[in-house]
């Protein structure tokens, strides 16, 4: 006789599977508020630098300026940055249309063409972004010319601007093994 069917039906808990799915759920949500927090001082924020940095009124007339134009170099590139993102969107969605006559609402030949324009497209963009990583280079060489050996050291604790490479620039793992997208090549 089977003791399920006399007595009550009882749920086991296993304690040991609640506190390990507890204790996973905890460090998922530590690991966020870690990583939610930013890490420290951005340069490009300028009261947190500066209070970081404790600045002089003088050190802060010659510095402000050059983070300010920090800052607005940064904002133009990541403007560009979207566009670019956009244009590749657009082309890669006409790209992969099917390869019907134009009048059936396929891609037609003008794939090709746009492609080339975007590959050009690309090609000064990259140029543009060298350009913005020289000119903010050479303003963090002035900004830590101008800081006393104190400044300095916490100078480097300050987290520096990075001209993130949009999508479609970035190395695929798919790509170094020959798999590469329907109808886009990825060579620039």
């Amino acid at each position: 006789m089977d003791q399920r069917a006399d007595g009550p039906m009882i749920l086991t808990f296993h304690t040991s599977r609640f506190t390990h799915h507890v204790s996973w759920v905890i460090l998922f949500i530590l690991s966020l508020l870690v990583l939610g927090c930013g890490g420290g001082v951005k340069l490009i924020n300028l009261p947190q630098s500066s209070a970081a940095l404790n600045l002089s009124q003088e050190q802060q007339e010659n510095i402000e300026p050059k983070i300010a134009l920090i800052r607005d170099i940064i904002e133009d590139y990541e403007f560009e940055r979207d566009e670019v993102e956009a244009e590749y969107r657009l082309y890669y969605t006409r790209a992969n249309l099917a390869p019907m006559s134009r009048y059936e609402g396929g891609r037609g030949s003008r794939v090709r063409l746009e492609w080339h324009e975007l590959r050009m497209k690309l090609r000064s963009f990259v140029a543009q972004r060298r350009e913005y990583a020289r000119e903010i280079s050479g303003l963090i060489a002035e900004i830590k010319a101008d800081l006393t050996p104190d400044q300095r050291v916490a100078f480097e604790d300050i987290e520096l601007p990075e001209l993130r490479l949009p999508e479609v620039l970035r190395r695929r793992f798919q790509d170094d093994y020959g798999m590469r997208m329907r109808g886009v090549p990825f060579e620039f």
